[in-house]
């Protein structure tokens, strides 16, 4: 699309912007309005609908880069959000014993994802591009992307049978031993005052937290340009 570096990582920062403060909100959203099902289901349709958005801008070249901003704000407004609905159900479903490895295999996978992602992608473009070969080369991009949204897709069908298991096993789980796990599920109400007796090992690991995503992110986003271009 002949780019410039810093548009191209404007693609990244307008994904991050919305969730620099919607998290909170979103796992506020969580707890108090929507519960653990519904808010899957939106931040998922979120991040389906943002990737159509911006597949859908790939079709148009240059002059549809705007929109494929517009879908990556979308895809924001879901993406992380999703991590934390992803989160909690961890904590639903396992002991305090087994989250360790809980967390660490999501992890493992997402990054796994990711991976693949960053080289499965350029041979998905590529094909199209033998398909499409006397279309435009931004054609093969929006293809690309399409598929893409075919993986959001998948992602959204798997969040509705996590919801259909989750009320399942609550159910069950409720005839055997009362309306306690129910309770358990509301938790403590939050209040933002609640933020200012926030342990400092808190802050500490949300500070580790910054300072690796800083670095590790943007080489993430600008490695394939810095190793095309100068290696």
């Amino acid at each position: 699309m002949k780019v410039s570096t810093s548009t191209y990582s404007f693609l990244y920062t307008i994904y991050s912007m919305p969730n620099v403060i919607l998290s909170l909100f979103g796992g506020i959203l969580i707890d108090k309005y929507l519960g653990i099902g519904w808010s899957t289901m939106l931040f998922a349709s979120s991040c389906t609908i943002g990737q159509f958005v911006f597949a859908l801008g790939g079709f148009f070249g240059h002059s549809g880069f705007w929109i494929m901003g517009l879908g990556r704000f979308i895809f924001g407004l879901g993406g992380e959000n999703l991590q934390v609905c992803q989160n909690t159900y961890s904590v639903f479903w396992f002991k305090d014993s087994e989250l360790n490895l809980v967390f660490g295999l999501q992890l493992s996978i997402a990054r796994l994802g990711s991976s693949l992602n960053m080289n499965i992608m350029p041979h998905v473009y590529n094909a199209f591009g033998d398909i499409f070969s006397s279309s435009k080369p931004y054609t093969w991009l929006g293809f690309a992307l399409l598929f893409g949204v075919l993986l959001c897709l998948l992602s959204f069908i798997f969040a509705l049978l996590l919801w259909f298991f989750d009320v399942r096993a609550s159910r069950i789980r409720c005839n055997i031993e009362g309306s306690q796990i129910l309770n358990a599920k509301k938790g403590d109400e939050f209040h933002f005052k609640d933020i200012a007796f926030y342990p400092i090992e808190l802050w500490l690991i949300t500070i580790v937290c910054v300072a690796f995503y800083c670095t590790i992110f943007p080489f993430i986003d600008l490695g394939t340009y810095v190793e095309n271009n100068i290696f």
